[in-house]
């Protein structure tokens, strides 16, 4: 099985923020025609989250994305030019955390305990670590009936 890093979540949660900021963009531009000395703060204000929006949607879209491949025996990740491959048979533990609402509200992708959501987890018998994400939570179940007594989801 073959699947690549799955940021459309991202997208869906970017592109709200970028309409709401480019149409409150739109409506101070308007009333810079009406009253430019009262608005003129609040406009450029809006205008700088507006281009940071833009250019992490750009980041988003152009960055290249890593390519996992699942096996029997191996797993393959292709990320920047570097081929990795972790044998099944070197794996202790592997764990898949779930997006969950909530984590919004605590910045889930970089702070939680566990590193991250919709990441799967993957710990060596010699206690090496790597996380491949973001996958979602329907190729984790596929994967899961790749490797049912290895990969537990949470």
């Amino acid at each position: 099985m073959k699947f690549s890093s799955d940021r459309r979540f991202i997208l869906y949660m970017i592109l709200p923020v970028l309409i709401f900021f480019a149409v409150t963009t739109i409506i101070l531009l308007v009333g810079m025609f009406i009253s430019p000395h009262e608005i003129i703060g609040t406009f450029v204000f809006v205008l700088i989250f507006l281009i940071i929006s833009i250019l992490v949607l750009c980041y988003i879209l152009l960055k290249p994305k890593p390519t996992f491949i699942f096996n029997e025996n191996n797993i393959i990740i292709k990320k920047d030019n570097n081929i990795e491959e972790i044998n099944i048979e070197n794996i202790s533990k592997m764990t898949y955390y779930r997006f969950r609402w909530f984590y919004i509200f605590i910045l889930a992708f970089a702070q939680l305990p566990e590193g991250g959501c919709m990441k799967i987890h993957i710990i060596e018998n010699n206690n090496d670590k790597h996380l491949l994400g973001f996958i979602s939570y329907k190729n984790a179940k596929k994967i899961k009936k790749l490797y049912p007594n290895l990969l537990n989801i949470e």
